[in-house]
């Protein structure tokens, strides 16, 4: 059988796009488990973050109670001098 000049391109066209399909959709796949990955990093920074901030408020809380009470301290010691 003698394939025409206009088959060939036809059949050629084919089995490139075929290959460029097939590598595309590895490329998608690649790019979602990337993506995903990365969202997962993300709530982990997330989560590191709120712990931070929280303990951050807490000190600064703790550090606003003692504060008062060693100027109370400081305050009885001047008068003892």
């Amino acid at each position: 059988m003698i394939l025409t000049s206009q088959r060939r391109k036809r059949d050629t066209t084919g089995f490139v796009e075929t290959g460029l399909r097939i590598l595309n959709s590895v490329d998608s796949e690649v790019l979602a488990n990337k993506l995903s990955t990365i969202m997962q990093d993300l709530s982990r920074i997330q989560h590191m973050l709120r712990s931070s901030v929280l303990a951050v408020g807490n000190n600064q809380y703790l550090m606003s109670d003692v504060l008062p009470q060693w100027e109370g301290l400081n305050e009885k010691h001047k008068l003892k001098q």
